[in-house]
């Protein structure tokens, strides 16, 4: 028996988010060289070439599985993203992907995570990315990306000349720019406090930073050098 050559595409319907938030994407659109569906379990495998595309975000990867009915995709090998989540401009790499259109969209990148999401470009084990309102037009009270990352070792708000490390790190970015971040655990802080000062070099067990406030807070066994 021959094995099918040609594209093949299928559509992921996420109709009970949409009866839920319009501005989530009716479906989701998975390409693949060879791909084997199961009707009955909504199982399905990709192989070659797998693309899937959602509103602006675009994935690329070698293979993938997953479930239609969950609306839930697992890539693995040398993934690609690229695009928008939540109208902040994505490009990332990373060993694998878990994809969902739950209720809340949900990325988590593992294996070599780099790249960059809005203003910041990280290297770090793992990343987590959500956002409550939707993956193309969120409303305005939820345009916001909340991500999550383990053992970061670079965080860098390229807008405003910081660098983070951390073991765990959990933030908000909104309209693009790092908003709010907390760190924990092995923190480390670089930058400079104004344009024509000197670099700033910090050590501790945590590290707070908000946008709306100005200020990095760095607790714990702190070490500064200027």
């Amino acid at each position: 028996m021959k094995r099918l050559l040609l594209p093949v595409i299928i559509l992921l319907c996420a109709c009970s988010l949409c009866a839920a938030d319009d501005s989530l994407p009716d479906t989701a659109t998975l390409s693949a060289n060879r791909m084997r569906f199961d009707a009955q379990t909504g199982d399905f495998l990709a192989d070659g070439n797998v693309i899937i595309t959602a509103g602006d975000l675009t994935v690329k990867a070698p293979a993938g599985s997953g479930n239609v009915d969950r609306r839930e995709i697992n890539f693995e090998q040398g993934i690609t993203a690229s695009g928008k989540w939540m109208g902040d401009p994505v490009d990332i790499k990373a060993g694998r992907l878990l994809l969902s259109f739950a209720d809340v969209p949900t990325c988590k990148f593992q294996e070599g995570v780099r790249g960059g999401i809005g203003t910041m470009r990280l290297d770090a084990d793992r990343l987590t990315i959500t956002g409550a309102g939707g993956i193309t037009d969120p409303t305005p009270e939820d345009k916001q990306t909340k991500f999550w990352l383990t053992k970061a070792r670079n965080l860098e708000d390229t807008s405003r000349g910081l660098s983070f490390g951390a073991d765990s790190v959990e933030g908000v970015i909104r309209g693009g720019d790092l908003y709010d971040l907390t760190a924990k655990k092995s923190v480390w802080l670089k930058g400079k406090p104004k344009a024509k000062g000197d670099a700033v070099s910090l050590n501790g067990d945590n590290a707070l930073y908000s946008l709306e406030r100005g200020s990095v807070v760095v607790s714990g066994h702190v070490v500064a050098v200027q």
